[in-house]
């Protein structure tokens, strides 16, 4: 829906768009993250039968629930971001939010918290993504990025 208006140079409705993802996330993943939190017991052991590793996956469950919500604006202002045509901006950010804030924060938080801090590195990343992704939607260039029909154009 982006890209088509966009494409149509109606940018009211990108923001619009993009602000009904944002709600509508919010809505959907909290909801989820409700449910999963009281069900997690019984959603692992539909799985596993192990005392321990039913423990350890209704704890992660629990934790990460609540910052699901931070993964889906990712998306949603990833994917307005790529309907400009901002690709490569898009796979730096998903570069950083891999290998410089999910893997290290998770090594790090698992070496000062055990098993907890698993679930509280990647909490921590999908945040901190979040918000790189929110600062460039925000105040970043690529509403100004020329598509490849533009180019030809000129």
């Amino acid at each position: 829906m982006a890209g088509q208006n966009i494409g149509a140079g109606k940018w009211d409705r990108v923001s619009r768009i993009t602000k009904y993802g944002f709600f509508f996330n919010l809505v959907a993943m909290l909801a989820l993250a409700a449910i999963l939190v009281l069900f997690a017991d019984f959603g692992i052991r539909l799985f596993i039968d192990d005392p321990e590793a039913v423990a350890f996956g209704a704890d992660y469950l629990k934790m990460i629930a609540f910052f699901y919500p931070f993964l889906g604006i990712n998306f949603i202002l990833n994917g307005t971001v790529r309907a400009a045509g901002a690709m490569f901006q898009v796979l730096v950010l998903n570069i950083i939010s891999f290998w410089v804030l999910r893997y290290p924060l998770t090594w790090l938080l698992a070496g000062w918290y055990g098993e907890k801090g698993i679930a509280l590195g990647m909490g921590v990343s999908f945040a901190i993504s979040s918000l790189a992704a929110f600062l460039y939607y925000r105040y970043g260039g690529w509403r100004h990025i020329k598509t490849i029909s533009e180019e030809e154009k000129t």
